[in-house]
């Protein structure tokens, strides 16, 4: 199994990051857009595990269930990675709490064989990846406005990923 622990951002959230996507696509701002079924905040990405392992990772993670957590989209960024960029909507809010939440994640995991990730968590959701940005797309990308709306995020789940050439599929195992 391919997993990760993540959270899949409430419908009207992710409705409302999807129109974003194809804002950008309407500005003529091409890459892989992520499904808006498949909006997500990624906490810890686990990779290919074993079922004896996912029960210690599902274990683990029934210590996250009842959290508490505030967020608000924030404004869109995006990284360079190999020749191309990621685009992603910053979010702010319960942000602090959240990565010292991650951290302890990340060191509860490592107990049972994870590798802790060496980069420091950064709450996101990932809108699209393969993305060509020359200067005039960045000015673009900066003018849109995001609205601050906000949710919860009450646990951390365990997703499986199948990746297809539709595109990955995701499912919720825990």
């Amino acid at each position: 199994m391919r997993l990760f622990i993540g959270y899949f951002l409430p419908q009207k959230i992710a409705e409302y990051v999807h129109s974003i996507e194809n804002e950008l696509f309407d500005m003529n701002i091409r890459g892989s857009f992520t499904k808006q079924e498949n909006l997500h905040l990624t906490f810890k990405f686990l990779g290919e595990t074993d079922e004896p392992t996912a029960a210690e990772a599902q274990k683990i993670l029934s210590g996250y269930s009842k959290l508490d957590m505030r967020l608000r989209l924030e404004k869109l960024s995006w990284f360079e990675k190999r020749g191309s960029s990621v685009l992603y909507v910053d979010l702010a809010g319960d942000v602090s709490p959240l990565e010292e939440l991650v951290n302890n994640l990340n060191e509860d995991l490592s107990s049972v064989g994870f590798e802790k990730d060496p980069r420091r968590f950064k709450a996101h959701v990932t809108i699209a990846r393969r993305v060509k940005l020359d200067r005039i797309s960045k000015e673009k990308i900066n003018s849109i406005h995001i609205e601050p709306l906000e949710f919860n995020v009450n646990a951390f789940n365990l997703i499986n990923s199948t990746l297809t050439r539709q595109g990955p599929v995701y499912e919720i195992i825990g």
